[in-house]
């Protein structure tokens, strides 16, 4: 039962943070090429991407991790409730860090290509 409870924390590290780290660039916007924020090629072209950036990064990491912290707890709280082995347990919490991983990924994929889009239109182009 220990083992489950260490796993349900650590199963809630990565989405808690990233989390935080969304409702933190939602709320304070860092200025221009800041030292802190959404800080990719595409998001520093300029200051209208860069605040796009901040914007669309905080956003969708908040909905995105609101979700994979509630399917995180869910992962965690199962295998306590129905006394499953450490295998099991071990099987579903490594998916679901998988997951929780692959989303991180795909927040700064998705923004980066709004970003990139938004940039091709203002010059002009449709590559």
């Amino acid at each position: 039962m220990g083992d489950l409870v260490i796993m349900l924390v650590c199963g809630l590290l990565l989405p808690l943070t990233m989390l935080g780290l969304g409702l933190l660039i939602l709320k304070t916007r860092p200025p221009f090429n800041d030292i802190m924020g959404y800080r990719t090629t595409w998001s520093q072209k300029n200051e209208r991407l860069w605040n796009m950036g901040q914007e669309l990064f905080g956003r969708y990491c908040t909905i995105t991790y609101i979700v994979i912290l509630v399917l995180s707890i869910l992962c965690g709280v199962i295998p306590i409730a129905l006394h499953m082995d450490r295998y099991t347990a071990g099987l579903i919490n490594a998916t679901m860090y998988l997951v929780q991983f692959v989303s991180v990924f795909a927040v700064i994929g998705v923004t980066d290509a709004r970003l990139k889009r938004s940039y091709k239109k203002e010059e002009g182009r449709d590559d």
